[in-house]
């Protein structure tokens, strides 16, 4: 089925194997569907092969929400190695490929496994911003890192809190998050690298609680951009950016 340029199906050297077909999975990899025979038990297997060209350990589906007070970081995992362990790791803010990162939990996975669920919740303490990764690794070789998920956290909030914008960076549109521990006039302006308004919302009543304002890039150039947030004596500034 394969010649000696192709991908491995299975690294099992005692199953006959019988090939039926093979689809895509819609995330530039495949699924080989076999019938396979070991001993004197025949069945039907599948086989997920990841666009890396390989069917090692993998995570899959990394995802955060909010959980109540909590936030709540949860993936899935192909074909674990015995030795495998998860990094846990958060950040306020990303400035470069591992700046502000902190590993807040360890997972260790004690046998091998061919799919694995697994959760974690955290109480960060602090509202705003905050970004989490997994790191997996084996032996401290790291074999993968996920692209790290955003989750905008509020709670038992008592001042004014100005989110990170989502996306960042963005080519259309993007949503600029802020909380008002009460009804509040806010004012909302948008610059451009030259400190030239772009954009402004001056003096709106916003209600108690999470708010957000959807910024729409109109034609600007690609480049850095800041928006600005000021209410009841509170100002905040944070950066932006516009891709192609």
């Amino acid at each position: 089925m394969w010649d000696k340029d192709g991908v491995k199906i299975s690294s099992s050297k005692n199953m006959r194997k019988s090939y039926l077909n093979l689809v895509p999975d819609d995330e530039g990899g495949a699924i080989a569907i076999f019938k396979g025979s070991a001993g004197k038990k025949n069945d039907i297997y599948g086989q997920k092969i990841f666009s890396t060209g390989t069917y090692a350990s993998q995570i899959l589906g990394f995802s955060t929400e909010i959980i109540n007070d909590s936030i709540k970081v949860y993936w899935y995992a192909a074909n674990e190695a015995v030795g495998t362990s998860y990094q846990i790791q958060r950040a306020f803010e990303i400035s470069g490929a591992d700046s502000g990162w902190q590993t807040i939990a360890n997972l260790q996975i004690e046998n091998k496994k061919n799919a694995s669920y697994y959760e974690y919740y955290d109480v960060p303490g602090v509202s705003g911003s905050i970004y989490y990764r997994i790191v997996q690794q084996i032996e401290n070789k790291i074999l993968q890192t996920t692209v790290p998920g955003k989750v905008d956290y509020f709670y038992n909030v008592e001042s004014i809190v100005l989110a990170q914008n989502s996306p960042n960076p963005f080519s259309d549109s993007t949503v600029i998050t802020f909380y008002l521990p009460e009804e509040d006039e806010v004012t909302l302006e948008i610059f451009d690298s030259f400190i030239q308004t772009v954009e402004k919302v001056e003096d709106k009543d916003y209600p108690a609680g999470k708010n957000t304002y959807v910024f729409k890039a109109n034609g600007l150039e690609p480049g850095v951009y800041y928006y600005r947030l000021k209410a009841a004596g509170f100002i905040d500034v944070k950066k932006m950016v516009i891709t192609n």
